[in-house]
């Protein structure tokens, strides 16, 4: 496969990983407050409870989160830039920190989760590497 279908390849996964889920946040119950409670004295001497009505508290539901909501686009587009320069210019060093920052967006909210936006991410940026990084075959002609 060529170098620029391998590429064409990953950013296709980059771009997929920003609509698929990264994670989910988590939902919190609601919660029941119990009502007051009054004590009333009769006119013929007795007492008697009055219960008040309870309160419900609805919790937050949770929620998927994806990769276009994520804060890792803004490390994933820094990342695609210095690539993107690294290539036009043919320098190797701005590619490999173009592929480090871009790298960088993957332990980002795992508390959240792993979805399968963070493994295509994943796999974009390994295809990716390994397509720039990759060395030429040595020559066997003599």
């Amino acid at each position: 496969m060529s170098q620029r279908l391998l590429l064409l390849v990953a950013g296709a996964l980059a771009l997929l990983a920003l609509s698929l889920p990264w994670g989910a946040t988590e939902g919190t119950p609601g919660v029941l407050l119990p009502g007051g409670s009054t004590v009333v004295v009769n006119v013929d001497g007795t007492l008697s409870l009055q219960l008040g009505p309870g309160t419900y508290l609805p919790g937050l539901s949770g929620r998927i989160i994806h990769g276009a909501e994520h804060e890792m686009r803004v490390l994933g587009a820094a990342g695609a830039l210095f690539v993107l320069f690294g290539v036009r210019r043919s320098r190797r060093r701005l590619v490999v920190i173009g592929l480090l920052v871009a790298a960088l967006a993957l332990p980002m909210g795992l508390a959240q989760g792993t979805g399968i936006g963070r493994i295509a991410y994943g796999l974009a940026i390994g295809l990716a590497a390994l397509t720039l990084l990759r060395r030429p075959a040595p020559s066997t002609s003599t």
